[in-house]
């Protein structure tokens, strides 16, 4: 059996993507049985998007995981728990096997920070600093992919080395988090 017997590979270029679930959606939405309200009113092009982004997303925050992933409490002792969904979504808890701490609320509001960039034409790259494991910068990637920018770059910057001393003077709730490994 060849791989493309398999179907797309795993992590296939986005138009690749397009191209496969494109027919795929395209065959059940013709199938008689299919309540046509499934179909969402979105197009077959928007619809592939979606999916792609909510993979990426579930993904990079560990979701696709479901009971296998645990949860990291914010807090200055590293705190596990069982996973809560609810909790990832609204972005309160921290990922254990992810790459990013930014819940899935938030991590939206990237993509639809970017997309306002795109509808308005505003020329330049992405940056991101302070990354911890750079998966908010994936899925910002991903979101540039999907809606058909390949030309922008994509900058991730870290010290890698966890975070600098606080500073008291400044907030008393910054003492304590250069010495969290986890952040590292």
């Amino acid at each position: 059996m060849s791989s493309s017997d398999l179907g797309p590979k795993l992590f296939a270029p986005f138009s690749d993507v397009l191209q496969f679930y494109s027919a795929r959606i395209d065959l059940v939405r013709s199938y008689k049985q299919v309540d046509r309200s499934a179909k969402r009113g979105i197009s077959v092009i928007d619809h592939v998007k979606e999916m792609y982004l909510e993979m990426i997303k579930s993904f990079v925050g560990a979701s696709v995981f479901g009971s296998a992933e645990l949860s990291a409490s914010p807090d200055i002792v590293v705190k596990i728990h069982n996973f809560d969904p609810k909790k990832r979504e609204g972005g309160e808890d921290w990922t254990y096997l992810g790459d990013t701490m930014t819940g899935h609320k938030r991590i939206k509001n990237v993509l639809d920070l970017l997309t306002a960039v795109l509808d308005k034409g505003i020329p330049g790259d992405y940056i991101e600093t302070g990354v911890w494991r750079g998966g908010s910068s994936v899925y910002a990637k991903a979101g540039l992919v999907a809606n058909g920018d390949t030309q922008r770059r994509s900058y991730v910057c870290d010290s890698f080395a966890g975070l600098p001393p606080g500073d008291k003077k400044l907030d008393n709730g910054d003492i304590g988090w250069d010495n969290w490994e986890w952040l590292s």
